[in-house]
């Protein structure tokens, strides 16, 4: 079942439904620290066949719903249950020379996302969200890498979702907690901070957010965000979720289950971007956007991409304001 992203509604519209239905909570918690999982040299560059595809030749892009596999790339299969959003996505070309393409996400003011949450999310407002499969065996350990960047101007309000990993058992848009499902997303806070939600099958609620304000992002530069996921042995609390940013370690998380069986395994790339969830109080006052570019999985760490850094801070803030429909599909 694929989902759409809802039409705009008014704030007073919204506030009516969030004051019957209520609105989605956070809760917030943290576990030991120890040595994180073994890891690639990080000075090795990322192996092509892992990042962004070859650029499209168009200057304003195509929708990220008919370019995903090329986005991508071969390793990474796009699902089709649980989308939301393609239509907010543009695939264009990169202006930083580590990627030839970058994706730029687009988030509405008042826009409401329709499919229903499988993350405990609550209600959550603009941006994206796509799933993508490994082509590889079932795992039990997988990274991922890949790079964000938001508008000088972007505002942040109380928070928001970037893309994570997940293992997660899905069946009519829906998550069965008895079946170990489990996603780890990392995520923006109030102020710029950062952090990592997960979603357990025994947590209150199955929420949990570790290494809150754990690092700051910069806004107009390109951050480096990589994730480290190993499941537990089932029955034991043995997993680990490491965190590293622009090459520094900010967060490693042990002693986890993640699973409740040896059923589940990890999944793949969970793409997903929006404000909140919760009420009203998460939507973003004005259109906003955040580039996102450098994806690639693996069995170890990878590392960033080995080419040197602009010598210059980005002096404009990507555009909130989407360009004109493409006169081409891509593909």
């Amino acid at each position: 079942m694929t989902g759409t992203t809802g039409a705009g509604r008014s704030r007073r519209d919204l506030l009516r439904t969030a004051l019957a239905a209520g609105g989605g909570v956070l809760l917030a918690g943290c576990g030991a620290k120890s040595a994180p999982p073994p890891r690639a040299d990080p000075a090795l560059a990322a192996d092509p066949a892992l990042t962004t595809g070859p650029a499209i030749d168009t200057t304003t892009g195509t929708s990220l719903a008919t370019s995903a596999a090329r986005f991508f790339g071969p390793l990474l299969v796009p699902r089709k249950d649980n989308a939301f959003g393609l239509d907010q996505a543009d695939v264009m070309p990169s202006d930083d020379p580590r990627f030839s393409q970058l994706a730029r996400v687009y988030y509405g003011a008042d826009v409401v996302n329709s499919i229903d949450p499988i993350y405990g999310d609550g209600t959550t407002y603009g941006g994206t969200q796509l799933l993508l499969a490994t082509k590889a065996a079932p795992l039990l350990q997988l990274f991922a890498r890949y790079y964000v960047r938001f508008p000088v101007d972007f505002d942040w309000v109380k928070g928001g979702k970037l893309p994570g990993l997940y293992g997660v058992y899905v069946k009519e848009g829906k998550v069965s907690p008895g079946d170990g499902g489990f996603a780890v997303r990392i995520s923006w806070r109030k102020k710029g901070f950062g952090a990592v939600d997960a979603y357990l099958p025994n947590a209150p609620n199955h929420l949990k957010t570790f290494a809150k304000n754990g690092w700051a992002w910069n806004p107009g530069l390109w951050s480096c965000v990589e994730l480290g996921l190993r499941l537990n042995t089932p029955g034991q609390s043995d997993g680990a979720v490491s965190v590293w940013i622009d090459n520094a370690p900010v967060h490693h998380e042990s002693n986890l289950e993640l699973r409740l069986s040896d059923k589940p395994h990890v999944g793949g790339l969970a793409f997903t971007t929006f404000f909140g969830g919760g009420d009203l109080s998460w939507d973003p006052p004005f259109d906003q956007s955040a580039d996102f570019a450098g994806f690639a999985v693996g069995p170890a760490r990878i590392g960033p991409i080995a080419v040197a850094r602009p010598t210059t801070t980005a002096t404009r803030a990507p555009s909130a304001s989407r360009p004109a429909a493409p006169t081409t599909t891509g593909g």
